[in-house]
């Protein structure tokens, strides 16, 4: 009776908590991660580790099969089923539109949840720009411009602890993003809020990078934090590799990240990927690497976005053997209109 109420208590956290952000209209992504924590935590009140029921004649039968799970352990194996549609919904999430840009995301997890993420923002804002001067005479106007945020990140490990910090870090990186513009200062934020929660786990740090675009001005502003570095592959087929300084989220408090202005034009096509990409591996144990991953972007740049994405997964799983992937793999695609 003790365990049955206390699966009840956090069964009503979850629907009154639901319920209270809703009330309050809450950022949608906000409302998706808490549903993925919720489900997770009691995932692991109810079923903690599963266990593995062997099955006698499993060696003499095929030495590759699995042993059947016990109840327990398929009743855990559903509830991870759940996690992953959850997380799986939480990515799938349509980017801002502007007729200024263009965005295309795919990630596949290695396990049934992951620590790999990518969430967007779009923000209205208006500043005074000074009109071109006359004698004498100074004038200004007000321009009102959306701003749309693209981040990625990856969290340190796998399963899910990954996945409970994946939903945190995209959460409080998608609400920040909705008040603050630049980036460096973004993450700034997201490191401290992260920290608090990750100090005393397993998990390490998260890595990410965080681009700001002005799709009317044709210009990004980016930062990272310990990830690979974002590249545009440009509409004459020239690669340029745009490195900021910046260390990992959640790793120390009080730190400062480098932002850089980019001007961008028409056909740019902006590059950002996690390292289950780049470091894929052939079964010689040779990784497909940035080169690889930039030729095959250069390659697609007469295809659509939905089309070069395709080929860059079938690229990396073709170079793999098709053998099972051992990290997550991401990539977010965004093309300057």
């Amino acid at each position: 009776m003790k365990f049955n109420i206390r699966m009840l208590s956090y069964l009503c956290m979850y629907v009154f908590g639901t319920t209270a952000l809703l009330a309050q209209r809450a950022n949608p992504v906000i409302i998706a991660c808490f549903g993925l924590i919720s489900v997770i935590t009691v995932m692991l009140l109810r079923f903690g580790r599963p266990t593995i029921s062997p099955s006698p004649d499993a060696a003499s039968v095929d030495a590759q099969a699995q042993s059947p799970l016990t109840p327990r352990g398929e009743a855990m194996q559903k509830e991870l089923d759940m996690a992953h549609r959850v997380q799986q919904a939480l990515l799938s999430g349509e980017p801002p539109r502007h007729s200024g840009l263009k965005i295309a995301r795919r990630c596949d997890s290695a396990n049934s949840v992951g620590g790999d993420f990518y969430c967007f923002a779009s923000q209205l804002f208006s500043e005074l720009q000074e009109k071109p001067r006359r004698t004498g005479i100074a004038s200004y106007v007000g321009v009102h411009e959306e701003c749309i945020g693209v981040s990625i990140g990856d969290v340190a490990g796998h399963g899910v602890s990954s996945a409970l910090v994946m939903a945190l870090s995209s959460g409080l990186i998608s609400e920040i993003a909705h008040s603050e513009r630049r980036p460096s200062v973004i993450l700034a934020k997201a490191n401290n809020h992260i920290l608090k929660h990750i100090e005393n786990s397993q998990i390490s740090y998260v890595t990410c990078a965080f681009a700001t675009f002005f799709p009317t001005q044709r210009k990004m502003l980016l930062s990272t934090a310990g990830h690979p570095s974002v590249f545009i592959v440009h509409a004459d087929r020239r690669v340029t590799t745009l490195a900021t300084k910046g260390v990992f989220l959640g790793m120390f408090s009080g730190e400062t990240y480098e932002e850089k202005a980019i001007d961008l034009a028409v056909g740019d096509r902006i590059v950002f990927y996690t390292d289950g990409l780049s470091e894929t591996r052939n079964p010689s144990g040779e990784e497909f690497g940035v080169a690889r991953l930039e030729a095959a972007l250069v390659s697609q740049l007469d295809n659509g976005l939905d089309e070069a994405l395709a080929f860059v997964f079938d690229d990396v799983m073709a170079f793999s053997g098709a053998s099972p992937s051992k990290d997550d793999r991401t990539l977010v695609l965004v093309e300057i209109c």
